[in-house]
């Protein structure tokens, strides 16, 4: 971890300081939802947590129908058959599956080169949990060979994944983790989710935007003082129309106490609350990214050598490492939201593997620390000319916050030639209501030198 001081309660020129120290643990998601149920004294809807009340409007979605498996698998054996991958470190993994092999019920798991466990599709946790359909799934993986012809690329090497047009409240990532989270926010029997976030979350946005289509409540836990003249976020925020609870600048964790708070609030006033932490960032929302990251491997033909990822808080990054099964492969690009990410990220991944019944992700996490700038939310040259490239090669708008600082990592990777080979593929997750803020409104206009 390094030493620089960030903040998390300013978004988009909000700053809230907070020390680069501060570890405070967080409370095991599982646990605080079993102890949210219990307090509410609510049964799980249906077998397994299988189903959900057919007026919320959104069907709930097995594994298998969104990302295709039956036409999948047979691509995917084809490429295990084909011999083992070298990783990025160039070790070489064995693919005959007499290592890795899972005591779960229903089919054998084997280990293969970077993607371990259950095959694509046969998510255990989709049997207990089934995902719903809030987003529109799969997201394009385009090809970027203008890009990449700017970074010094050969054509084929770099990809786009196009997280930004899962279409729930304008897309992002955070569609996937809600698709999971909300379907057992149903199966508990919750009447209002509780999120929280910086002034100008997407989060918060694609939260209230789920509890809308699915009839339920939402209630955000905003870590700022409410806005004189909103902007971004904010204004879409007031179109869906939440009940906002702005508490004034606090940092990560404070702020997570403050979210557990109104829960309570909730409660003491008859209602089901479900709590969803800052960013859906649970093994629970990481679910969301093992399919992620067997779309990428069905769409591309093969492992990725690395996919780079924004690094918020965390469950992103988590979900593709367990998706992929090895930490290699995944680069997160810290953005400034929370202090432990390098504990944070493989902790989310184990439990996420585990819930999914893949196996233990293996080698190092990957997180780098030297691109989100003075703090959360601070403009950066270059932030501003990746934003630049990405527009005037490829036509893809990026955020200045998340997608901007990854691609600013992106540059500087290809640039100082440390990019393994084999195909890049780069995860836009959206956050596009950024560009529309007081402060990057003008800031984006001026072209960098």
């Amino acid at each position: 971890m390094h030493s620089r001081r960030r903040s998390f309660g300013k978004n988009h020129g909000e700053h809230v300081k907070a020390a680069a120290g501060v570890g405070v643990e967080q409370v095991a998601y599982r646990v605080a939802a079993q102890r949210d149920a219990r307090a509410v004294g609510h049964r799980a809807v249906g077998p397994q947590h299988g189903g959900h009340r057919v007026e919320h409007g959104v069907a709930s979605c097995p594994l298998v129908r969104q990302v295709g498996v039956e036409r999948r698998r047979g691509r995917v054996d084809e490429i295990l058959k084909n011999g083992s991958q070298r990783s990025r470190h160039g070790q070489t993994l064995d693919t005959d599956g007499r290592r890795g092999a899972s005591e779960a019920r229903g089919p054998t798991l084997r280990r293969r080169a970077g993607l371990r466990g259950a095959r694509p599709g046969e998510n255990r946790l989709a049997r207990v949990i089934k995902p719903l359909a809030l987003a529109h799934l799969p997201t394009p993986l385009e090809p970027a060979d203008r890009l990449g012809a700017a970074l010094g690329l050969e054509a084929g090497r770099l990809f786009v994944k196009r997280d930004d047009c899962t279409g729930l409240a304008g897309g992002g990532n955070k569609a996937r983790k809600l698709n999971y989270l909300c379907a057992d926010a149903l199966a508990q029997g919750a009447d209002v989710l509780v999120t929280g976030g910086g002034r100008q979350s997407n989060h918060v946005r694609m939260t209230i935007a789920a509890a809308n289509r699915l009839g339920v409540g939402a209630t955000v836990v905003m870590s700022s003082d409410e806005p004189a003249r909103p902007s971004g976020n904010v204004v879409l925020d007031h179109l869906l129309a939440p009940d906002f609870v702005w508490a004034g600048p606090l940092k990560y964790y404070p702020l997570e106490e403050r979210i557990a708070e109104v829960c309570d609030e909730l409660r003491a006033r008859g209602r089901l609350p479900y709590r969803i932490p800052i960013g859906g960032a649970t093994p629970v929302g990481a679910l969301g990214y093992i399919d992620a990251a067997d779309e990428i491997l069905e769409q591309l033909g093969a492992l990725p050598s690395l996919a780079i990822t924004a690094n918020g808080s965390g469950g992103t990054h988590a979900g593709l490492v367990a998706g992929f099964g090895d930490h290699a492969r995944v680069l997160g690009v810290d953005v400034g939201t929370r202090p432990d990410l390098d504990d944070v990220v493989p902790r989310e991944a184990s439990a996420a593997a585990a819930l999914a019944a893949r196996s233990e992700p293996v080698g190092e996490v990957q997180v780098d620390h030297d691109h989100f700038g003075a703090d959360y939310g601070a403009p950066t040259d270059a932030a501003r000319h990746a934003l630049h490239l990405f527009a005037t090669r490829e036509g893809l708008l990026l955020d200045p916050v998340y997608t901007g600082k990854a691609a600013a990592a992106l540059v500087t990777y290809a640039r100082d030639e440390r990019l393994p080979d084999g195909p890049i593929v780069f995860m836009h997750t959206g956050g596009v209501p950024a560009l529309f803020t007081n402060t990057f409104s003008e800031w984006v206009k001026t072209r960098p030198s």
